[in-house]
């Protein structure tokens, strides 16, 4: 079964061609130069759609352009479910920093921040901090196959 990625390596070398910076572009389309940085790494999966509509805009492609097929791996992978952290957080009326200091992370705010926006993964045994501290199960923090 293929799948369809977005092709960080593909938006870099288009970047580079029309000769735009990683800077210049960040800040057309109104995010953090990390942001593109992470994108062209292939850090981060899957830009939200209006990202993608203002890399376009700016890049003068098409939206196809930016993406590649991949044959599915076999293995499913479990990918963490930030917006799930973000709505167990929210609901106990926790701001990230303190829910960073009740499981003793190290990045603090900025950790949480990453983990609710996708931008990384949470390690097992930070989940099952957060499952036991949310009363949840472990699994709840992760992607459901539909």
């Amino acid at each position: 079964m293929k799948v369809i990625l977005f092709d960080g390596d593909k938006l870099r070398q288009i970047r580079i061609e029309k000769n735009i910076s990683q800077g210049q572009l960040a800040e057309k389309i109104g995010v953090q130069k990390a942001l593109i940085s992470h994108w062209e790494r292939n850090m981060v999966k899957n830009p939200g759609e209006d990202s993608v509509r203002k890399i376009c805009e700016v890049l003068e492609i098409e939206k196809e352009v930016l993406y590649k097929q991949k044959e599915a791996e076999e293995k499913k992978k479990k990918v963490f479910d930030g917006g799930m952290l973000r709505f167990l957080r929210e609901s106990g009326g926790y701001s990230q920093k303190e829910l960073a200091v009740k499981m003793g992370l190290k990045g603090g705010e900025f950790t949480i921040s990453k983990m609710e926006r996708g931008v990384i993964g949470c390690k097992g045994a930070n989940v099952k901090k957060m499952a036991r501290f949310f009363g949840v199960d472990e699994q709840d923090f992760y992607v459901k196959d539909e």
